[in-house]
């Protein structure tokens, strides 16, 4: 089972969640198929200590792809990017203002496309300006 964070806000950090977990994950199981020849006793042989070394390698990727990137790279970028997404494109902002009524006045004076794009009705719900 692969589990990753999606960022409503931010697909570029979105999409780096997938492929950071994707490939650590496939390389912890090519690590290990080629580490196993390292521990398996055919260290005698050249080629058995190349795909060995080689497995133990792919397994420091995937260890580094999965706690640096995963979990520390992958959410600071997510963070940025909505930060910029939602206050200067108008499709991120009212995707933010549909979980966060409150924030609709400040991306109104933060955000012009946003502003120049929707506003409220008299029911206040957030409508595109035709």
């Amino acid at each position: 089972m692969i589990s990753y964070k999606t960022y409503p806000y931010a697909p570029k950090a979105s999409l780096l969640s997938v492929l950071s977990v994707l490939f650590s994950y496939c390389g912890l199981i090519g690590g290990i198929c080629l580490a196993w020849f390292f521990f398996s006793g055919n260290v005698e042989k050249t080629t058995g200590l190349i795909r060995g070394i080689i497995g133990l390698l792919v397994l420091a990727l995937a260890a580094f792809l999965y706690f640096y990137v995963y979990r520390k790279i992958v959410p600071a970028m997510a963070e940025k990017e909505s930060d910029v997404n939602i206050h200067t494109k108008a499709r991120f902002a009212y995707n933010y203002c549909q979980r966060h009524p409150e924030a609709f006045d400040q991306l109104q004076s933060e955000n012009p496309d946003f502003a120049a794009k929707y506003q409220r009705n008299e029911a206040g719900k957030i409508v595109k300006i035709k």
